[in-house]
């Protein structure tokens, strides 16, 4: 049959036409998204998200592979273990949070980075103040001064100093000794552990910031994502 007119042609080639894509449709991590704004705001945070939990496991590699720190394996592995852990959900809570549109999903992502950053910044504090007060005893506190200075540690606190350092059972004057020898190498560890903490805030505190975002559109009565990319 031969079309009635050249109007009728084209509107024949335009329905033959695969279907251009929707300019008002932005895509972000496999979902879609109508605000062009959120989706750069769901990219960011799924995506620092995850760089802080890359983070996270080289940090574990690297004070695993020490075996022991500061705080001593029974203390510290624990621990390290829970960040760890959390890390790693933190990317698949805000994917899932976003896709699904689930406020109570994103609501445990930004309560466990909020945790999980407080956390590395009372460890940060903490690692520096326990350096401060190694490099103080071994300045002021030589366990041969008598009487020692009050402010240094007793027997008992040399004891559990030697065995966190993983020195063994030593007498106080053996601990100091060890001490001594091995500060600069506490000292490398130290700042090795708050440059990598640092590297570690700066990608949680800026997910955290645009997960609360996130939240908040829900929160609102808003969705984030449309349908997922592939599900129709």
């Amino acid at each position: 049959k031969r079309p009635a007119s050249w109007a009728e042609c084209a509107g024949m080639h335009e329905a033959d036409a695969p279907l251009a894509p929707n300019p008002a449709v932005h895509t972000a991590c496999g979902l879609q998204l109508r605000d062009p704004q959120l989706a750069g705001v769901v990219r960011r945070t799924v995506c620092l998200a995850a760089v802080a939990a890359a983070v996270s496991v080289a940090e574990f590699a690297w004070c695993a592979s020490r075996e022991r720190g500061l705080g001593g394996p029974e203390s510290a592995v624990g621990p390290r273990s829970v960040g760890l852990v959390v890390s790693l959900l933190l990317p698949v809570c805000a994917y899932v949070g976003a896709r699904t549109n689930k406020r109570n999903v994103l609501t445990f992502f930004c309560a466990f980075s909020a945790i999980r950053l407080l956390f590395l910044v009372l460890t940060l504090i903490e690692c520096n103040a326990t350096l401060s007060w190694l490099h103080h005893c071994v300045r002021q506190c030589d366990p041969r001064m008598q009487p020692a200075p009050k402010d240094c540690p007793t027997e008992t606190d040399w004891e559990w100093a030697c065995k966190n350092l993983d020195a063994g059972q030593r007498s106080p004057q053996q601990c100091y000794d060890y001490l001594g020898d091995n500060l600069d190498e506490l000292d490398q560890a130290v700042v090795v552990a708050l440059a990598v903490g640092g590297t570690l805030a700066v990608p949680l505190l800026l997910s955290l910031w645009w997960g609360v975002r996130m939240y908040s559109v829900l929160k609102r009565g808003g969705s984030i994502s449309m349908v997922p990319l592939g599900s129709q």
